[in-house]
């Protein structure tokens, strides 16, 4: 198989009417006939280009890959300015972003290939929440490390995040708010870097780690925006608006605390269930933990996504 894939960086105007939203798309060798289109939602404190190696593994199988830093990450955002977002328009902000993309994506490449969102973490939770709203040609949501959250948490959490933002500032950042979010998740997992619950691979860690784009504290302005995003995407008038045949893969790792060892992800595959759509799928992977796509055995991982794609969109092809 041929690996010229190539990469190609745009920007465009972000919802919030002030930044700039930097995206990477990759295309597949000119020899593979192309089945679709995915389109990649990071997660929280980290950037869309941690997706490289999937993005590759997709282009081979013949999808063409786009992926956009969220505001407050990465390319899209000052260093000093990541991890703050909105408290109040945060989250629609996200979703809005992800469907500029969208769009941009149709408009070079037109509406014949099946259109399917990926989601990653807090990426899972905007996906989600998207297919709610903008849910028309969509052709599948793949939720990668979801969870559930309760509507009375989402709330808890955007109380205390939205009282800092108004007696400090939205870009304040509260060590008390991030154990009880980020934190949480190390307590679960501990270890000496603290970022054991993120995988069993070392190796991904110290990236991580080292990675001057990843890890920063979420201020309390991006918090509270995460607890809009999570309470809308865990609600079942969200789900309720999914049409009866998109297509939903959820897959976690079986140890990833963010869905509590898998309780968290069966309940959100069961939401969707329960609002009616009736293909849905679900698929826990032993011994990983968070970021299942920086695993040691991340290839079955990717193998099961193609293998999931092919079977819903595999007839669908186009030549250039």
């Amino acid at each position: 198989m041929s690996d010229h894939i190539a990469q190609k960086t745009i920007t465009y105007p972000s919802a919030d009417g002030v930044s700039t939203v930097v995206a990477t798309l990759w295309l597949p060798p000119s020899d593979v006939s192309l089945k679709g289109i995915v389109q990649i939602s990071h997660g929280m404190v980290e950037h869309i280009m941690r997706y490289e190696a999937f993005a590759y593994a997709l282009c081979n199988a013949g999808y063409i890959v786009a992926g956009n830093d969220h505001i407050g990450h990465g390319r899209s955002s000052a260093p000093e300015a990541r991890g703050v977002l909105n408290p109040l328009k945060g989250s629609d902000i996200l979703i809005k972003d992800t469907d500029t993309l969208r769009h941009h994506m149709t408009e070079q490449f037109g509406t014949s290939l099946p259109y399917v969102l990926f989601g990653h973490s807090m990426g899972s939770f905007i996906v989600r929440a998207y297919a709610g709203r903008y849910n028309e040609d969509l052709a599948g949501v793949i939720a990668c490390g979801t969870g559930t959250v309760s509507p009375l948490l989402s709330d808890i959490g955007f109380a205390v995040a939205h009282h800092l933002c108004k007696t400090k500032s939205i870009e304040y950042r509260s060590a008390f708010v991030d154990n009880l979010g980020i934190g949480a998740y190390a307590k679960a997992v501990p270890g000496p870097t603290n970022y054991e619950w993120l995988s069993y691979n070392q190796e991904n860690i110290s990236s991580y780690m080292a990675d001057p784009a990843c890890g920063y504290m979420f201020s309390a302005g991006g918090y509270a925006a995460l607890a809009k995003l999570t309470k809308e995407a865990c609600s079942k008038t969200s789900a309720s608006h999914i049409p009866s045949t998109l297509p939903f893969l959820f897959i976690a790792g079986a140890e990833d605390p963010v869905g509590a060892n898998g309780k968290g992800v069966r309940k959100a595959a069961q939401l969707t269930k329960d609002a009616g759509v009736t293909d849905v799928t679900t698929i826990l992977y032993p011994h990983m933990r968070h970021e299942i796509l920086n695993e040691d055995a991340r290839e079955t991982v990717f193998n099961d996504v193609i293998s999931w794609l092919g079977s819903h969109h595999g007839n669908n092809t186009s030549t250039r």
